[in-house]
């Protein structure tokens, strides 16, 4: 493995070389030391045939190098740097930067701050959540340990709450609540195209997965939080709110409605939506009946005659 880094190094150092030649910006001698350096390390093939050309044979300084040959070398290498530095400066790319970034996530706060997050922890946080059970309290444990790590958002702009909400884990939603997440983040949905709210993604969510017993707990939490209703209709008629968009998927979700889905309804009815509230119910939900609880569940929501 040692050989085979050897040579890439000594045949890009020997490109390099080469260029060098026509361009005087860029030095020659130090680019066919590295890569005689590197020849000579990793195969007695290439090296013997590397000091046999004639781009060695110029450039060999066993000999010595005279002072000019040495002053033009280190102006060469330091006028070359220097362009390097000052692309960065331009665009704004400061080596300090580079190495902070690659070992800590910014993250936004509730107050529109920024703070930074070390890697290690977002790490763990996902071995927790995705591969280890869901161990909650190695969870609390890290939270404790960093707080920031609460407002860490990924790429799908999903942190530990929106995963709660997705797999309808009551305890993962608490969690996230206790240590300082909050609903209806506008660090999230203000960059959403189709999600007002965490109302709005909470119910998507359950079109994927049968509602639990869980998910009575969670939508109780929601409504205690004053969690928003609004529902703006952008992509989207089947219902005006999302009191109606609850009763869609309930009803769209399987082809029986369970105890949980109305007691899940009930819920929104507890909260002060009721029959009133626009439903838009297509003419199919309103007239086939396929069990009781369909039919129990038409007529609490008023959707029966």
């Amino acid at each position: 493995m040692r050989k085979i880094l050897y040579m890439m190094i000594g045949c890009i150092s020997l490109v390099l070389g080469i260029v060098g030649v026509i361009l005087p910006i860029l030095p020659t001698v130090p680019f066919v030391l590295l890569a005689a350096f590197c020849f000579a390390r990793s195969s007695e093939r290439l090296d013997g045939w590397f000091k046999n050309t004639r781009l060695y044979r110029e450039n060999n300084i066993k000999s010595g190098m005279t002072k000019q040959a040495k002053i033009r070398i280190m102006c060469s290498v330091s006028l070359l740097m220097s362009i390097g530095f000052i692309m960065m400066g331009l665009k704004g790319i400061v080596i300090g930067n580079i190495v902070y970034k690659s070992k800590y996530e910014e993250v936004y706060m509730p107050d529109g701050k920024t703070a930074h997050v070390s890697k290690k922890y977002i790490e763990k946080m996902n071995e927790i959540i995705f591969m280890n059970d869901e161990d909650m309290d190695a969870l609390v444990e890290l939270l404790d340990e960093e707080p920031k790590l609460i407002y860490y958002l990924d790429d799908n702009l999903k942190g530990i709450l929106e995963y709660g909400l997705e797999n309808g884990d009551y305890e993962l939603v608490e969690i996230a609540i206790e240590h300082g997440a909050i609903f209806d983040n506008p660090n999230r949905y203000d960059h959403m195209a189709y999600e007002d709210n965490s109302m709005d993604f909470y119910l998507s969510s359950i079109f994927e997965r049968t509602l639990t017993s869980e998910d009575i707990d969670i939508i109780t939490l929601m409504f205690d939080s004053n969690v928003s209703m609004d529902y703006s209709m952008r992509y989207n008629s089947r219902y005006s709110n999302l009191y109606g968009k609850a009763v869609w998927l309930v009803l769209n979700n399987d082809e029986y409605v369970t105890e949980t889905e109305i007691e899940f309804i009930h819920k929104f009815i507890e909260n002060g939506f009721s029959e009133d509230d626009k439903l838009n119910l297509s003419e199919s939900n309103r007239a086939v009946v396929k069990d009781d609880n369909y039919y129990l569940l038409m007529k609490m929501i008023g959707g029966l005659d």
